[in-house]
């Protein structure tokens, strides 16, 4: 587990720099050996920055950028969110562009530059070499997924009934395989080639299978389309990362799985995989290594492990702005970078901090608002003689304004307490005095009832509010989801909803029906649901809605 503060919270540490972008970042990329991160922006940016945050550059193009990729003698592979794909040289000039018609839906290239492979909005998968010339790759099916073999040897193209279809540099099919043997419908979450072209696939079972490793497993497959090796997992895994010898599988359950692959064709060896974690509740989204450390994220959270995961006093979490989905570690691994969207439109732009993945984790400082500064400096025997002197009713300590809302809020006026004890003494002997005996007792309930309302008023019930379960769903091809906020199940016990109001995290008003529809992106999204009765009292609720 993580090293820990008192109090049982993990230790922390501080951004060694943070730059902010004031617009959506939609792709960050670094290698390990380089020296400046790369980020291309929704407001069609593309901006360079070093490891002491410096933004060394920055441009500015006719689209959005959805890609980038840094090559290894100082390139920018650049994939638009419309018509273009280019390549920008080492000193940011225009080299090579080729036209396309409807926009990248996924993108990869080696380091090198050397085979870069696209596919567009009409699926057209597309190769593009160093100086810039592209062919069309057939394809089988609706290609959903793709990966580049790092040093440029082949790639992979996966569609959507799990066939996988492996080729060279040059785009020509060396083998496939399907990851749906026997009928049994496997989702896969991730892939990659390693440098001799074995495949990794991350599945997940979607029916019941006699698999004996299971429903979640990872399956390392030969170039001659041989299994050489299937290994269990507790859960689905969500992302691949190859750092030398060692593949690292991050999970749904928030584990990250070290296996050695230099160990897969042992028979003998039965433990391969090496479990980290749980790190915490949320699932893995991104992982990045230094040569003594893994960077792990998950939600709004960096976590560090040491090389040794015994040496927990030297691990930490560090929070981020934005739920995180990159972490690059480059310079050398001397920093480590986190980008992270927080998926609120009306914020400022987001933040990307540097790390120093060498920090040594603090306790975490409890820091208190400043608006409770004063209240928080008060001591005991001060508070203590506030209440005694404010009385039963501790009205004194309200303000004038808090008084005034607290009164405008309830529907109950002063009760003259006598006289309703007494109307209730009066018909209580009333009833005792009647014949119990007789076939119907009957009494002045209407009077009751008027007696008692002549000295109070009717007290309202407040509206239920019910926003709904959290929902998890799967993002569609671009990343976003549409989903349904569904309030219908509130009502009020003693009148009518009047009001309905749905609002983001930061409080903008989305909309006002029981039941409205929304298309957010992926991430994890709060909203709440204000709803007022015909009296005016209103409550409210929240939902959480994930999209993976």
């Amino acid at each position: 587990m993580f090293g820990a503060a008192a109090g049982g919270r993990p230790l922390t540490v501080e951004a060694l720099h943070q730059v902010t972008i004031n617009s959506v970042v939609n792709d960050a990329h670094a290698l390990f050996s380089s020296d400046r991160l790369a980020v291309v922006t929704s407001d069609s940016r593309v901006i360079i920055i070093d490891a002491t945050g410096e933004v060394l550059h920055e441009q500015t193009f006719d689209e959005p950028q959805r890609f980038v990729r840094v090559t290894s003698d100082g390139c920018l592979l650049l994939g638009g969110g419309r018509d273009t794909v280019r390549m920008l040289d080492s000193d940011h000039q225009e080299g090579w562009t080729q036209n396309i018609e409807s926009g990248c839906l996924h993108f990869d290239a080696d380091e090198s530059g050397s085979c870069l492979v696209f596919i567009d909005g009409s699926r057209t998968v597309h190769r593009i070499n160093a100086s810039g010339e592209s062919s069309v790759i057939p394809r089988k099916g609706e290609i959903v997924m793709l990966c580049v073999e790092r040093s440029g040897k082949g790639f992979a193209l996966a569609n959507d009934e799990g066939h996988v279809q492996i080729f060279d540099r040059h785009g020509e099919v060396l083998w496939s395989v399907d990851t749906r043997v026997g009928g049994i419908p496997d989702r896969l979450h991730d892939m990659l080639l390693l440098e001799d072209l074995s495949l990794v696939l991350g599945l997940e079972s979607l029916e019941p299978t006699d698999r004996p490793e299971g429903e979640n497993v990872i399956q390392i497959i030969a170039p001659d389309a041989s299994i050489r090796r299937t290994i269990s997992l507790p859960t689905p895994p969500t992302v691949l990362e190859c750092s030398g010898d060692e593949l690292l599988v991050g999970t749904r359950g928030s584990e990250v799985h070290r296996i050695d692959l230099a160990e897969i064709d042992q028979a003998e060896s039965d433990e391969l995989s090496v479990p980290m974690g749980p790190i915490n509740m949320y699932e893995i989204r991104s992982i990045a290594r230094t040569s003594a450390a893994f960077f792990i994220g998950s939600w709004f959270y960096v976590n560090r492990r040491s090389e040794s995961t015994s040496e927990a006093s030297k691990d930490w979490e560090f929070e981020h702005t934005g739920y995180v989905s990159h972490i690059i570690a480059f310079a050398e691994g001397s920093v480590v970078a986190v980008v992270g969207d927080d998926q609120n439109d009306y914020t400022d732009g987001q933040t990307i901090s540097l790390l120093d993945p060498a920090a040594e984790g603090t306790e975490p400082q409890a820091t208190v608002p400043e608006d409770l500064m004063e209240f928080a400096a008060e001591d005991a025997a001060a508070l203590e003689a506030k209440r005694a002197d404010a009385g039963d009713t501790f009205a004194d300590l309200l303000t004038e304004e808090e008084q005034m809302a607290l009164g405008s809020g309830l529907k109950t006026s002063h009760v003259e307490t006598e006289d309703l004890l007494s109307d209730l003494g009066d018909a209580l002997k009333d009833l005792e005095d009647m014949d119990m005996d007789s076939e119907a007792i009957s009494f002045d309930t209407e009077s009751l009832i008027e007696d008692l309302s002549i000295d109070t008023q009717r007290v309202n019930l407040p509206p239920v509010c019910d926003a709904g379960d959290d929902m998890e769903l799967e993002a569609e091809d671009d990343g976003t989801a549409i989903v349904v906020l569904d309030g219908s199940k509130s009502y009020d016990p003693d009148g009518e909803i009047e009001k309905w109001e749905w609002r983001r995290r930061d409080g903008q008003v989305i909309g006002d029906k029981a039941k409205i529809q929304v298309k957010i992106n992926s991430g994890i999204h709060i909203f709440e649901l204000i709803v007022t009765d015909n009296d005016g009292a209103s409550t409210r609720d929240s939902v959480e809605v994930k999209v993976r």
